[in-house]
């Protein structure tokens, strides 16, 4: 089953997409997913060290699994007062 990745704000700006959906593979993790998104999107390379990924709505560390099917969400730091 695919996994869906979201972007918010600036990361779905510079995707010019708010969605994608992508193969899952065995043993994918949120650094694999990073590595990918910079790939297809050069213009995130700049900005996704800065981003959080969650998981199926849990904030995920890179080494961390991305199961089948899986949500991950892409966000970018916010400001704001």
């Amino acid at each position: 089953m695919p996994i869906r990745v979201l972007f918010f704000a600036g990361a779905a700006q510079l995707a010019g997409q708010a969605e994608v959906e992508w193969d899952w593979s065995r043993n994918l993790t949120v650094m694999d997913l990073r590595q990918r998104i910079a790939g297809q999107w050069p213009t995130m390379e700049r900005l996704l060290p800065a981003c959080r990924l969650a998981v199926n709505e849990a904030y995920a560390g890179d080494n961390d699994p991305v199961p089948e099917a899986a949500v991950v969400a892409v966000i970018p730091p916010v400001s704001g007062g």
